[in-house]
């Protein structure tokens, strides 16, 4: 007979056993007697299969069984004041796990939770479950390791229950997913069932006053009420119910349930068992059973007894007849073990060899932050042998210093979260060279919880991140040239602008040169003079703007503005032949964007639009509104995400886009101009910027009829500084500046405008000459007034000399461009302020009074 077949037929004859005598025990409520059954039956097993008892497979010692149970089910199985396993059952489970070496893990939870675990079997064993037929079904039960009885308990008001009769109609409370849950729907005691999670939980909604009894095990509820103090909760009538409290295992597991029961019965009679009992149940006294049923019962049982050992007997000895077979496929299922051991090490070798030979970097680091090991690869790439690297500190010796703290910061938070990350850093290797290594790193913990090693795997990502700094240093400058191209498209526009300023400087001035000659007043012609000038400087400032290469500097940033400026610069640039009308409203509309982000969209959207209409002319149409998303399907802006934006919408009155390309206008290189007339950079430029922006951008277009584009910003709901107009009362000081330009009309100029208001000018055209002026005597300037721009020496470096000089001399730096200038660089180098030429009397004057006259806590320009 196989010995499969033997191990199924044995385990389901001691089934057949134990559910014959809980029948038989269940009729009388007798709890004396299904001990003395339950170890009659176990010392018959032991008789009839010892050879069986011999040749079973016994679960190795290094798996790790997993134990679950109630975690809320004192004084059986519960977690203590301190979030650990205790009870009855954890310590019996201990002790036959000891005996039976056999390594355990207790997981406590929900008791609903843990019978499914089971019956999924994603735990080994429940340490402790009423047996039922209907359980038996889905688990296998052990031997009882305890014979309970149930118990109604109730407040002492409710004294006429005296039985399971009196609960009709009553309001029951039971646990959920307890045999006492089962058993009232079974019997259909009330339909009145209140579920609560555990025992505790009952008791504790009982004696509030709710409801009218619970059913709960008798030992279970004495405890609890003792330990609670409830006073005002008794038992009902006598115990009943008497039911198997078992260990149980997945269906099927006959090894492992052997091996239980075996524990079980050496506990016992080591005594053991009986010290376990003691600590947990001792003092809890059930009802007590009168000696004459007892005698009765073991009268039946005796006899029972006697008719199954004659039956057993002969089947005993059919089994013995069978070991020898059973002996020899035990043989042959070693030689098979042995065939899967030699496949094991094979498949590991197999893994190794993987590893070492993978062209990804693995490294494993213990919890202390020492190397355990590293592959091949990695090796090669850091320039070490194993032998060198193991036990090596990893932080200290792979990773450059300023990385440490924050490659630190990051395994901590690893083994907070208990999940894998990735992250980016760099490590040195023998000769001192930096790797960019993209890390994927997983903590592997041991049993108690404990972080026993830090797995990483790595990909070298140091030429694809020079790779993508490249593309990006590519990208920052084909956007350069595409403003360059524009500004080219709008260059006959821009020298007409210029050109009627310079008409208008030159006209009035030779006016005012005549009207001088005959005695009479200027001031009119010298205003107009003056409006000339600032026209041309807000040209020149939006020809700068537009042209910056600087990174980009988010800030708070009124579109309508922003609009108008631009749209001074395009009308002088655009044929008379096109119109632009604006409707901007009178509310904020502030963005947080970079101006020159800006000023570039409105740009390439209003020359796109002029390139459409340059044949018959038409109408540009910008305007400004407001815009709410309410969620993301929104049709025309599918995907954003819901809030408040400002729509910024230009259209065009003139040949629109066909429908066949359409979809690819926002591609970059995509064009539809000739040849040397547009890179199609345009409206790729604008669909990045705005993406950057956190906005959308939608086009519609119908051709013959023209093209609208939709554009939607996220409204800035913060503070904006606003920044404040110059005096329009020059600002009086006193103090002795040395002025240094290698512009004459601009030294004479401005020496005129400060000494009339106040200063001690020196002043000079030359760094070189400044610098030797200032090294004579330091002390006799208050303030140093250069230009950026100068012949063998720039004003940074002529600053630099002479702060070295008198570190707390404040300078002010001139420019006529603000291109190539790093403002942290400035800074850096000590220089108090930086302003853009050209200046009027006012800006001047306030400049140079802030700088001697500094508000405490007045940031820098």
């Amino acid at each position: 007979m196989p010995a499969t077949l033997l191990k199924e037929i044995s385990y389901n004859a001691m089934s057949c056993l134990r559910t014959y005598l809980h029948r038989c025990v269940t009729l009388m409520h007798i709890d004396t007697m299904c001990i003395c059954s339950a170890l009659i039956m176990a010392g018959l097993c032991s008789l009839v299969f010892p050879a069986y008892t011999d040749t079973r497979e016994i679960p190795s010692a290094e798996e790790v069984i997993l134990v679950g149970g109630d975690h809320a089910f004192p004084p059986y199985e519960f977690l203590d004041s301190k979030g650990r396993p205790a009870g009855y059952n954890v310590d019996l489970i201990r002790a036959v796990a000891e005996i039976m070496d056999l390594k355990i893990e207790i997981r406590l939870g929900p008791w609903s939770q843990a019978r499914r675990a089971l019956e999924n079997r994603e735990i080994d064993v429940l340490m402790g479950i009423f047996y039922s037929e209907e359980r038996g079904r889905l688990i296998d039960f052990s031997v009882p390791h305890s014979i309970v009885h149930h118990a109604i308990f109730i407040r002492k008001e409710y004294e006429d229950i005296k039985s399971l009769e009196d609960l009709k109609g009553k309001e029951i409370i039971v646990q959920k997913g307890d045999i006492m849950h089962d058993y009232a729907i079974q019997q259909d005691l009330s339909e009145k069932l209140i579920l609560v999670d555990s025992p505790d939980d009952a008791l504790r909604l009982l004696a509030s006053g709710k409801n009218h009894c619970t059913l709960l095990l008798e030992r279970q509820g004495l405890f609890l009420a003792r330990k609670f103090r409830l006073t005002n909760i008794i038992t009902a009538g006598p115990p009943f119910y008497p039911n198997e409290y078992c260990f149980a295992v997945p269906k099927g597991d006959h090894e492992l349930l052997v091996r239980l029961d075996e524990g079980l019965r050496i506990i016992k009679a080591t005594g053991s068992y009986r010290e376990i009992f003691n600590k947990w149940l001792g003092g809890l006294h059930p009802t007590e059973i009168s000696p004459i049923i007892v005698l009765r019962w073991v009268s039946i049982v005796a006899g029972l007894l006697f008719t199954v050992l004659t039956g057993m007997f002969f089947w005993s000895w059919s089994l013995r007849k069978n070991i020898r077979i059973a002996t020899r496929r035990l043989s042959q299922e070693l030689i098979d073990r042995r065939h899967i051991q030699d496949a094991l090490e094979k498949e590991t070798a197999f893994s190794t060899t993987l590893v070492q030979t993978s062209p990804t970097y693995y490294v494993a680091i213990d919890a202390q932050g020492k190397t355990i090991m590293m592959n091949e690869t990695l090796l090669q790439a850091l320039g070490y042998s194993q032998d060198e690297v193991k036990c090596m500190d990893y932080l200290k010796t792979f990773v450059p210093e300023p990385e440490q703290e924050m490659l630190s910061k990051v395994f901590e938070n690893i083994v907070h979260l208990r999940d894998s990350t990735v992250s980016e850093n760099h490590i040195l290797t023998k000769d001192g060279r930096h790797l960019l290594v993209e890390w994927h790193g997983r903590p592997v913990f041991k049993t108690n919880g404990e972080l026993e090693y830090f797995f990483g795997v790595g990909i070298d990502i140091t030429e694809r991140k020079q790779s993508e700094e490249e593309r990006q240093r590519l990208e920052n400058r084909l956007q350069q040239s595409y403003k360059m191209e524009a500004l080219g498209t709008l260059a006959g526009g821009i020298a007409h602008d210029f050109n009627n300023i310079l008409s208008s400087v030159l006209g009035f001035t030779e006016l005012a040169k005549i009207k001088l000659a005959k005695g009479k007043r200027i001031e009119k012609e010298l205003d107009e003079v003056l409006n000339a000038g600032a026209r041309a400087r807000d040209l020149v400032k939006q020809i700068l703007t537009f042209s910056r290469q600087s990174g980009i500097r988010k800030s708070p940033t009124d579109m309508t503005s922003m609009i108008k400026e631009t749209l001074k610069f395009l009308r002088a640039s655009l044929p008379t032949t096109i119109e632009i009308r604006h409707h901007l409203p009178s509310y904020e509309t502030t963005v947080m964007a970079d101006p020159t982000q800006i000023h570039q969209v409105i740009m390439n959207l209003c020359t796109n639009a002029a390139y459409a209409m340059k044949d018959k002319g038409g109408v540009i149409d910008i305007r400004i509104s407001e815009k709410e998303l309410a969620d993301k399907s929104e049709t025309e802006f599918k995907g954003q995400t819901p809030g408040r934006y400002l729509q910024l919408s230009v259209s065009d009155t003139g040949s629109g886009i066909p429908e066949d390309i359409i979809d690819r206008i926002f591609d970059p290189f995509f064009t539809t101009k000739e040849r040397g007339k547009g890179t199609g950079m345009g409206l790729s430029v604008v669909h990045g910027i705005i993406h950057d922006l956190g906005g959308a951008i939608s086009v519609y277009s119908k051709p013959g009829k023209g093209t609208a584009f939709h554009l939607l910003f996220p409204r800035y709901a913060g503070k904006r500084f606003e920044q404040l107009s110059p005096h329009s009362i020059l600002t009086m000081g006193k103090g002795r500046i040395l002025f240094v330009d290698d512009e004459k009309g601009v030294i004479e100029s401005g020496k005129e405008i400060l000494e009339s208001i106040g200063y001690t000018i020196t002043p000079t055209t030359s760094a070189s000459e400044a610098l030797e002026i200032f090294r004579s005597d330091p002390d006799s300037f208050d303030l140093v007034l250069t230009d950026m721009t100068m012949p063998k020496m720039t004003g940074i470096e002529l600053s630099k000399q002479m702060l070295a000089i008198r570190p707390d001399i404040p300078i002010i730096l001139c420019t006529g461009s603000d291109i190539g200038t790093n403002p942290e660089l400035i800074h850096a180098a000590g220089i108090k302020k930086m302003v853009m030429k050209p200046l009027t009397t006012n800006e001047l004057a306030e400049a140079v009074y802030n700088a001697l006259n500094p508000v405490e806590g007045q940031p820098r320009d």
